[in-house]
């Protein structure tokens, strides 16, 4: 009898130990696999995690659009500005007061007051030699000052003949020839600003064009020289002692090289246009 309830006993000792076994084994699987499912994402968690990733490379790329818009903005809003930023330069500055100082000098010699009139013509040749020496030597020049120098010696010294003419101290042939070359040469100028931007505004369109570049020939620096000195020699006249063979003489001599001057500009381009960096 103790025998068998021995036996009976290690028997249950034994399926207690095996559903233990069982039992533990369960649980460990159980735990893999709760450990795995943590580790491994599942489908629709890596399906999530694509779409977020491509909406914050979807963010990044638009943030780099308005970034580069912003950037484009900002160019066009500057472009916009360095007209009047090129304007601001010292050199410019000189020139454009030069221009306005024309009025004041032609009225002068219209009014016969000689002496004022050449101490005025004196600063405005030593402006514009001030003026492209800055430019030069500080690097202030600027594609609008291209334009706008040249520009202010054609206006002052048609100024000053037309009203050297008004007193009769000039001849009238002379600033006919004087007046129909200058003519001549700015219409050259604006018809080739036309041409490539549709505009002869330099204000508007020297943002998008080269610098101008003036190639005179040697003539045309010999009647650009004889063409101040004839000036000179108008505006003394009255009030020095000078003989009137003198001015006849320049007058003339100057006339010839005017001529001169504009048949070798029609016989090569004296005008054109240059990159910043030539």
């Amino acid at each position: 009898m103790a025998t068998r309830i021995h036996g009976s006993c290690k028997v249950r000792g034994l399926t207690g130990i095996a559903k233990a076994s069982k039992e533990l084994h369960r649980i460990l699987q159980h735990r893999g696999a709760r450990k795995i499912a943590c580790v491994v994402p599942s489908r629709r968690q890596l399906s999530s995690k694509n779409n977020n990733n491509n909406n914050s490379n979807n963010n990044n790329n638009n943030n780099n659009n308005n970034d580069h818009n912003d950037g484009k903005e900002g160019t066009e809003e500057k472009e916009q500005a360095s007209v009047w930023e090129q304007l601001q330069s010292p050199p410019n500055i000189i020139t454009l007061t030069r221009i306005a100082s024309t009025p004041v000098l032609a009225y002068w010699i219209t009014s016969e007051q000689y002496v004022w009139a050449v101490w005025g013509c004196a600063l405005a040749g030593l402006s514009d030699a001030l003026d492209g020496h800055l430019a030069k030597t500080y690097d202030w020049g600027t594609t609008v000052g291209t334009y706008l120098d040249p520009m202010a010696d054609k206006i002052m010294v048609n100024s000053l003949a037309i009203s050297l003419w008004y007193t009769t101290v000039l001849p009238t042939p002379l600033i006919t020839v004087w007046a129909m070359k200058d003519i001549g040469l700015m219409s050259g100028t604006a018809w080739m600003l036309y041409k490539n931007y549709n505009s002869v505004n330099i204000f508007t369109t020297s943002l998008a064009s080269k610098p101008l570049e003036v190639h005179p020939s040697k003539i045309g620096k010999l009647n650009t020289a004889l063409q101040f000195a004839t000036l000179g020699v108008g505006i003394i006249s009255p009030i020095s002692a000078f003989s009137p063979t003198i001015l006849n003489t320049l007058c003339w001599t100057t006339a010839a090289t005017t001529v001169g001057s504009v048949i070798s500009y029609a016989g090569h381009s004296a005008i054109n246009q240059r990159s910043k960096g030539d």
